[in-house]
């Protein structure tokens, strides 16, 4: 067993194909259920080698600058994969832990390719997949926990299969926001800049009291938005918008493709600005997108990896969610 560790970039991407290749079935390699690697904080990548030359676990240490747990400064380490074999990960582990502290770090988040703009934490159910979820090993959460990791925080998806929409309520919601001048429409995938640069400018601060911000680039949050695009359908891509253009709040979904029975939609991204006065918009949102699945024969919505006590988790229990994963998020202290 032997350890490499490379900087650069291509020389990962051809290693870690190598990896896949070694851990999954073929029929497991969907590119859609494989992690991105961030190149913004990507700082080295550690490979596991067997006797018989074989990729047999890997990881990437990431440094974010921004990045903080309690006042620590603090290190991520994504795009884990390894056999479930303890000796691998306890070799893995302790190299990446090493060279997060020679690098300054006092704590260690995973799995966590970078931010939480990136793919982040694991599925403690690895059973019926959908799209946007990253497919991983279930015995990866025993892995972090016996290298030194805890848990952090903690994720749900939920489905709401009564799909209500228009009550009362909300109809009062929109009919105050509308005295507002604000008004929804779909995204214009024909301006597609300009609508990234309105997303973008609310999304960061939609999300900057989110737990483990950190900021992000527009250009990187438009490539991440770039590669999703095929799927983006304006009719389930909706925001919320003032007179003068500017956008107070946003809902994203798409259909769940990987569910090959039922028509269902995921409902990614729902955020609006924290100005008191938006206050209900991510509930009009979440009801338009809602009468719209109902009209297009869909049967079910998945509310997906919200935080625990958070806005969007408290929005879901209103349209009756029923809890279908849960997701953990690890840390590890290095002081």
């Amino acid at each position: 067993m032997r350890l490499q560790s490379t900087s650069s970039l291509s020389e990962t991407k051809e290693l870690m194909a190598a990896c896949y290749e070694a851990l999954y079935p073929q029929a497991q390699l969907h590119p859609l259920l494989m992690s991105d690697i961030n190149p913004a904080y990507f700082h080295t990548a550690f490979f596991v080698w067997d006797d018989d030359e074989k990729v047999i676990a890997q990881a990437v240490l990431y440094l974010n600058p921004n990045l903080k747990y309690e006042g620590k400064n603090s290190a991520a380490v994504g795009n884990y994969e390894a056999i479930e074999n303890a000796e691998v990960s306890s070799f893995l582990f302790n190299t990446i832990k090493k060279t997060a502290k020679e690098n300054g770090a006092d704590f260690l988040i995973g799995p966590m390719n970078g931010s939480t703009w990136d793919s982040h934490r694991f599925a403690t159910q690895t059973t019926e997949l959908f799209l946007s979820e990253n497919f991983h090993h279930h015995y990866y959460i025993r892995q972090f926990a016996e290298n030194g990791f805890e848990e952090i925080a903690d994720y749900v998806s939920t489905r709401d299969v009564e799909m209500e929409n228009n009550s009362p309520a909300i109809q009062k919601v929109e009919k105050r926001f509308e005295n507002m001048g604000i008004s929804i429409r779909e995204i214009n995938l024909d301006n597609w800049h300009h609508e990234m640069e309105i997303v973008y400018n609310l999304c960061i601060t939609a999300f900057a009291d989110n737990f483990l911000y950190t900021p992000i680039t527009k250009e990187y949050f438009a490539a991440k938005y770039e590669k999703v695009k095929p799927i983006i359908s304006p009719r389930y891509t909706l925001l919320a918008v003032e007179e003068d253009g500017t956008c107070a709040g946003v809902v994203f979904a798409f259909p769940n493709l990987l569910n090959k029975e039922k028509k269902e939609l995921i409902l990614k991204t729902l955020a609006r600005h924290p100005d008191k006065k938006y206050m209900g918009i991510g509930q009009w949102l979440g009801d338009k997108i809602t009468g719209r699945a109902k009209e297009d024969g869909f049967s079910s919505i998945i509310h997906a990896f919200m935080f625990e006590d958070n806005y969007s988790k408290k929005l879901s229990a209103k349209y009756h969610g029923i809890l279908i994963k849960n997701y953990v998020l690890f840390g590890c202290d290095l002081t």
